[in-house]
């Protein structure tokens, strides 16, 4: 079967939407039928073997090379490096998923010509497919099988054959060559850039996806036809040699591996367009340099290991060199007009300059006699801020945890100024930062997601209680929650679902803003007890007028504390009566809860503590069952209670806000189910 099994494992099959998520087995099971169903596909794409893994995103951003003006400049109209004798010819991968390998061994071959016009001329890339163990065989490959090369030489084909099978065990009796592979790097992807690296630098492998189209040019092309993609099925990503272009037929030339004598120009070579395809192909390019061992010269450069980001300035870069290096000297500009060489070592730290963003470092080393070429590397530097200060409240006490931290950074802000962003999580993890507020107060926040829609979600708390959430790419949003009296603990959380991962995969807040509301001077207030009476006096209508344990006996009109004590009423009332409004401010009035009717057998519902607005309504928040009938009652006097709110509830969280108080002293709120 001459297909690409890792390609379409790993980079084709995602069947997000074939199952629900949270069953693992289906998703196992989605995954089985939909590679099955893919592998007869490339099968039905007749015997055309492709293999070609594209790098990350990432990993190709991190290792892009940046050419000089004067590159471009050079560049003719036409190239062809056949001319100058660095290409060999064109072989034939059979039905094993190997291009990346015969991509990689030609690009060998004609950089060796390069640095010996004697050869060798024919390398072994069997070696790749059976020792690299960084790749898969027959099952596909990736342009870094390059760097395979860093720490041990190639090998002849006349000593280790092409078996064109992944199962051939590797041979460890061939001597290797005494070259390595140094400056591995990626190009950005223009017309440009690629033929300034096949010119500068050498052909080199160049990766596309291949259409159906493809296969009928490559049978029935011409001599000279140009390959232009018009439309068909996707069928997987193929990797060959880059060796030349010509601006008049606006197509660069490749050398394939689908045998010595085949496609349109009769040997293995073929005109592929350098734009205007109906799809795109997803061109990518690597080259690099190779040395002979005692060379001077990096092997290989690294910042952090080839780490995406870092919080921190200071960076360690890591290298490996030949030749006995006494010195090195690195720094963010080619020229290395701000660097200072230093005693060679391979893993010295460097400083980032400050400011967010992709820095790129540049790195060479000498000794007495020679000076190597220059190599780099790419990193994306997350300048960090406090927590305090990126959230705009440094007077606040925040923390952080879970599996990562949140921290503060200036590149993703609401206010253009900086905000905190969660940890870099994988699955089924959690990254958190709270604070701890006194109410009453509001706090209000701006915040923000890009994440996997429906199962990674930045989530805020209040008390262990989710108050809202937020998934899938959502921009900037402010909210606003109210607290009642007492400490209260806010916990924004991003948390990760058992697998996969979808956009920035990160939540971010900015301008976080606490409003205390002051009480008001006193906690007493005018209760007539004729009119209510304590749950715990067990009597419907209060003869005696008994207040609670602890307080005076009062009459009507008389002053008597209540920040404590619970209240029955007539009716399924659910929840206790929370608070009271006064024209001076807002008071805690019970702090435990009614008891409920003996049917109700139903969680209480919470209706939070009111909170005033400079406009003189009063807001505050009731949590709900979704589904469920409820009233909201006021009353003036404890004893009088009017239906505020009648409604059916659709969310969990329900905002409500009460006209202001006008010649009422005192205004009460109370929950029941009707």
């Amino acid at each position: 079967m001459k297909t690409n099994t890792a390609r379409l494992s790993r980079h084709q099959c995602q069947p997000v939407s074939l199952f629900p998520k949270p069953h693992v087995g289906l998703r196992a099971a989605a995954a089985l039928l939909l590679l099955t169903a893919s592998v007869i596909w490339a099968q039905n794409a007749r015997d055309y073997p492709l293999g070609d893994i594209p790098l990350t995103p990432v990993a190709y951003a991190n290792k892009l090379a940046v050419f000089s003006a004067e590159a471009f400049e050079a560049l003719p109209a036409s190239y062809d490096a056949r001319s100058l004798g660095i290409v060999t010819p064109a072989k034939d991968q059979g039905g094993c998923g190997s291009c990346w390998a015969f991509a990689s061994v030609g690009a060998m071959e004609s950089h060796l010509l390069l640095t010996s016009a004697a050869g060798p001329t024919d390398l072994s890339e069997q070696q790749q497919v059976s020792c690299n163990t960084s790749q898969f065989g027959c099952s596909g490959g990736s342009a870094s099988a390059i760097r395979f090369w860093e720490t041990t030489g190639p090998v002849t084909e006349t000593c280790f054959p092409y078996t064109a099978k992944g199962t051939t065990t590797c041979s460890y009796s061939c001597s290797a060559m005494d070259y390595r592979v140094v400056n591995w790097h990626t190009l950005n992807n223009t017309v440009a850039d690629f033929k300034a690296s096949c010119y500068n630098q050498g052909p080199s492998y160049w990766r596309f996806d291949v259409y159906s189209d493809f296969f009928n040019y490559w049978d029935h092309g011409t001599a000279g036809q140009v390959y232009r993609n018009t439309g068909g099925t996707m069928q997987g990503g193929h990797a060959v040699l880059l060796i030349g272009w010509d601006d008049v037929k606006g197509a660069f030339l490749c050398k394939n591996s689908w045998g010595r004598t085949r496609g349109p120009n009769g040997d293995g070579t073929f005109w592929i367009a350098y734009s205007n395809h109906a799809n795109n192909l997803g061109f990518g390019m690597v080259n690099f340099d190779v040395v002979a061992v005692g060379t001077l010269g990096v092997s290989t450069f690294a910042v952090n290991n080839e780490a995406a980001s870092t919080t921190a300035r200071t960076v360690t870069l890591n290298n490996t060199s030949t030749g006995n290096p006494t010195e090195f000297v690195a720094s963010e500009s080619a020229s290395f007009s701000d660097g200072a060489w230093q005693p060679y070592s391979t893993a010295p730290t460097f400083t980032l300059s400050s400011g967010s963003g992709t820095k790129t470092v540049y790195f060479k080393v000498r000794n007495a006699t020679a000076q190597s070429a220059v190599v780099s590397d790419t990193i994306q530097y997350v300048e960090t801020v406090p927590l305090g200060d990126a959230l705009n409240a440094p007077g606040l006490s925040w923390s952080t945890g879970g599996s990562a931290g949140w921290t503060g950074q200036s590149t993703v802000t609401h206010d253009g100024s900086a905000a905190a962003t969660s940890g870099t999580l994988s699955d089924s993890q959690e990254s958190w930062v709270q604070t701890t507020l006194t109410g009453p107060g509001t706090v209000s926040f701006w915040w923000k997601v890009s994440s996997e829609s429906g199962w990674d979600y930045l989530r805020v708390q209040v008390d262990g209680t989710e108050l809202a959430n937020i998934s899938g790419e959502v921009d900037w949003q402010q909210r606003t929650l109210m607290l009642g009296t007492g400490t209260h603990t806010v916990r924004w959380s991003y948390t990760k679902d058992m697998s996969l991962s979808r956009g920035a995969d990160h939540g971010w807040l900015d301008q976080v803003l606490f409003t205390a509301t002051p009480l008001p001077p006193t906690d007493v207030v005018y209760v007539d007890w004729r009119s209510t009476c304590p749950v715990t006096d067990g009597s419907s209508t209060c003869p005696h007028r008994t207040a609670p344990e602890g307080y005076a006996q009062v009459a009507s009109g008389g002053k008597v504390r209540v920040s404590s004590g619970t209240y029955a009423f007539p009716g399924r009332v659910l929840s206790k009566v929370l608070t009271l409004e006064s024209l001076n401010g807002v008071v805690l009035l019970s702090a435990s809860g009614a008891t409920a009717a003996p049917e109700i057998t139903a969680a209480l519902p919470t209706l939070q503590p009111p909170v005033r607005r400079a406009d003189g309504t009063l807001a505050m928040q009731f949590q709900a069952i979704p589904g469920q009938h409820y009233q909201i009652l006021s009353s003036t006097n404890l004893k009088t209670w009017v239906v505020w709110k009648d409604f059916t509830a659709e969310t969990e969280v329900i905002e409500l806000v009460h006209p202001p108080a006008t010649n009422e002293p005192y205004r009460f709120f109370t929950v029941r189910i009707p």
